[in-house]
């Protein structure tokens, strides 16, 4: 790992406006209602909660940006086809950088699902 480089990374956040609690099983699976849908423990806003998409990409990039002044990168919100609101993000940079635990305020938590690592 000591030779790992980049000069960008790419990222997924989950429910950027949200920081959600969803019950789980004793093998830590995520339990569904009757329905299917997660069963919600608990749900508190972020400071992204009543802005609009564009302002929470901007908020979003603009954090980055600000830490460094060779950051660039690119910040665009989705809607999956469940309802779920998530920021696909690009971060780079002019020289060469780790982003493997860069923090951003936005990520609270990391869900290891499977073989996806989900922020949120």
């Amino acid at each position: 790992m000591g030779d790992f480089r980049c000069k960008s990374t790419f990222c997924v956040i989950n429910n950027p406006r949200y920081i959600i609690t969803y019950e789980h099983n004793a093998a830590g699976d995520i339990i569904k209602d009757d329905k299917g849908k997660p069963v919600i423990l608990t749900q508190e806003p972020t400071e992204y909660c009543d802005l609009t998409p564009q302002q929470i990409c901007d908020s979003v990039l603009n954090k980055w940006i600000s830490d460094g002044e060779n950051h660039t990168g690119a910040v665009l919100l989705c809607e999956s086809a469940e309802g779920l609101e998530h920021l696909h993000c690009v971060f780079e940079c002019k020289t060469v950088f780790r982003p493997l635990w860069y923090d951003i305020s936005i990520v609270q938590t990391a869900d290891y699902s499977g073989d996806r690592l989900c922020l949120f």
